[in-house]
């Protein structure tokens, strides 16, 4: 990552150089496995987390689930969101990613 870099141009004059310090590109073939591996230790948490649903008796709790650069989080009840929504918060800030979690939506279907 040291060696990455992008150049800023503005109707083809070029502005500057910046160096890509931290991140995962998007677009390219390989960053949504990088996400994905990445996300690990958050998914590893929520799943020992009783909050969700269950879709069989006796079968597995889903509460969140991930596709390309997307977590998306499911509870039966607001409190449980919250709880979701606050460890997904703890979890990713000991792992050193940020999430925009101030720019995420909440759907409340009863």
């Amino acid at each position: 990552m040291r060696n990455w870099n992008t150049v800023l141009t503005s109707s083809g004059i070029r502005l500057a150089e910046v160096n890509i310090r931290r991140g995962i590109f998007q677009g390219k073939s390989l960053s949504p496995l990088f996400f994905i591996v990445a996300m690990i230790p958050i998914t590893n948490v929520l799943q020992k987390i009783d909050a969700g649903y269950q879709l069989k008796k006796r079968g597995n709790r889903i509460n969140h689930l991930m596709f390309m650069y997307d977590i998306k989080l499911y509870g039966k009840s607001i409190k449980e969101i919250d709880t979701l929504v606050q460890t997904v918060r703890i979890v990713s800030g000991d792992i050193r990613m940020e999430f925009e979690i101030e720019k995420c939506a909440l759907v409340n279907i009863q």
